[in-house]
């Protein structure tokens, strides 16, 4: 357990910090590791982006609304960033009551949700984002993310997998795909998936890669990673 909730940390930092920090408050900048879609399972906040084709664009609030939603999902990062995870998922559960597709809070609940080891609410709201935008990749990467953490991998890959057939260019599932692989030591799909990430975001996977001895200590040896990762 302890190093379950160890992988998680790193990957909802790395992830939630991800759209949430742009979705959720109109001030706050992106953290430092954007790529063209998201920035990672065991990365960080994502970087907005532009729409791509055939995603749905988001609601349309007044303003006393907007900011409202933008106060509540504030306050709950706040909350998951202390790692109060409890208390953040019942404030973000209140700009549900506004709008039960608001993104950026789905995308919070869901990871608190591996943290409180409610892996079937957090699944609800990976399919809550998809619901929101279904050609948007996003909400299969947070389902696959949940399966991960529930240790259901065939399930997190088959939704990691969708994630990329979305977005081709989806490196953080390329990347979780490629963990689930190392961890259960299947050294040649951890590689080719590895290597699908680094190809769409060479400097941020290759660094998260060489942080991360808790997936790829066994393959710091290895002549292919090393080739892969320098």
């Amino acid at each position: 357990m302890k190093k379950l909730m160890r992988i998680l940390l790193v990957i909802a930092a790395l992830t939630l910090v991800l759209s949430t920090a742009v979705g959720c408050s109109k001030k706050e900048e992106t953290t430092d590791k954007p790529s063209s879609s998201q920035t990672t399972p065991e990365s960080k906040p994502l970087e907005s982006k532009p729409l791509e084709s055939g995603e749905s664009e988001a609601p349309k609030y007044d303003d006393a609304t907007k900011q409202k939603l933008d106060e509540i999902c504030a306050k709950g990062k706040e909350l998951y960033d202390a790692k109060k995870y409890a208390e953040a998922k019942k404030v973000l559960k209140t700009a549900l009551d506004i709008d039960p597709l608001f993104v950026p809070a789905l995308e919070l609940l869901s990871v608190a949700c591996n943290f409180s080891v409610d892996y079937e609410n957090s699944v609800k709201y990976s399919d809550a984002i998809i619901e929101a935008n279904p050609n948007d990749s996003k909400g299969y990467y947070y389902k696959g993310l949940a399966f991960k953490a529930w240790k259901k991998l065939e399930d997190s890959i088959k939704w990691f997998t969708k994630a990329t057939e979305i977005n081709p260019k989806d490196t953080w599932s390329y990347y979780g795909i490629a963990t689930i692989y190392a961890d259960t030591n299947r050294k040649e799909p951890a590689l080719e998936f590895l290597k699908k990430a680094i190809d769409t975001n060479p400097k941020e996977v290759k660094k998260t890669a060489l942080a991360q001895d808790f997936h790829w200590q066994d393959f710091y040896n290895d002549p292919d990673f090393i080739a892969l990762t320098k």
